[in-house]
């Protein structure tokens, strides 16, 4: 039986059982969408307690022909925590200085346009970082530049965006968001992602290159490209972010 010591005055103390109070879970949810596991704090014990006060005491000065019942183990107050339950984010993780890329995705974390899993992408997956630390990973270029052009739509921060950084479509490496040519393939066109090579999964995407060159010899491949197609990152436009997410924009 869970017991708690309550302070009813000076001239006298007593313990009182608390039958009937079970731990109810924290209904908090990670702010990614992950629920979190079931929790007992000594102030949620505290409402509980209060709630079942009046029932004790009756039981306690006049008796009880209730029989007793097996309410399973309950917590004690050492295993309690003195505060509410902290809600986790980017901190619980070792993440390098908020101006280098993390190399991986943590599983847990969702993409800040789409709520699709980034570490399922790690040949497409991008990151952002904004100036209070907070950082922000998404599942592949096209949820990027939505992000980028429109971070007050989709960051859980107030703060400023600092860093961003996408993979190489070729290489797979990550570099800084304002070191790419994109390639700004119109997913209208009828085209799917990866079919004869084309493209870039998940979903439609512009497609990131370092090098220029590489770029253009991208568009070579299809009749419909060109390297009017091409354009810097400082070039990236709303309008870019609606024609691969439009969805979500």
């Amino acid at each position: 039986m869970w017991e708690t010591q309550i302070d009813v005055g000076a001239e006298f103390q007593s313990r009182i059982s608390l039958a009937g109070v079970q731990p109810t879970p924290d209904r908090r949810q990670f702010i990614y969408g992950e629920l979190q596991p079931p929790t007992m704090t000594r102030r949620r014990a505290f409402l509980g307690m209060l709630s079942g006060v009046s029932v004790s005491l009756a039981g306690c000065l006049g008796g009880s022909d209730e029989p007793d019942v097996d309410r399973g183990e309950q917590p004690t107050a050492d295993e309690t925590d003195d505060d509410e339950p902290v809600i986790p984010n980017t901190e619980v993780y070792d993440f390098p200085p908020a101006d280098e890329p993390a190399e991986e995705a943590p599983d847990d974390m969702f993409c800040g346009v789409c709520n699709m899993r980034p570490a399922n992408f790690p040949e497409a997956n991008t990151q952002a970082v904004h100036d209070d630390s907070h950082r922000q990973f998404l599942c592949s270029p096209g949820c990027l530049i939505a992000y980028y052009t429109q971070p007050a739509e989709f960051a859980d921060t107030d703060a400023q965006l600092e860093h961003a950084w996408a993979r190489d479509a070729d290489s797979k490496s990550l570099y800084p968001i304002d070191e790419f040519y994109w390639v700004l393939e119109d997913p209208d066109d009828g085209w799917e992602p990866d079919e004869n090579g084309r493209g870039l999964d998940p979903m439609d995407n512009p497609l990131p290159y370092v090098n220029r060159e590489d770029a253009a010899s991208y568009t070579e491949q299809w009749d419909d490209l060109s390297e009017t197609d091409i354009v810097t990152t400082d070039e990236l436009s709303e309008e870019d972010a609606k024609t691969y997410r439009s969805q979500y924009v």
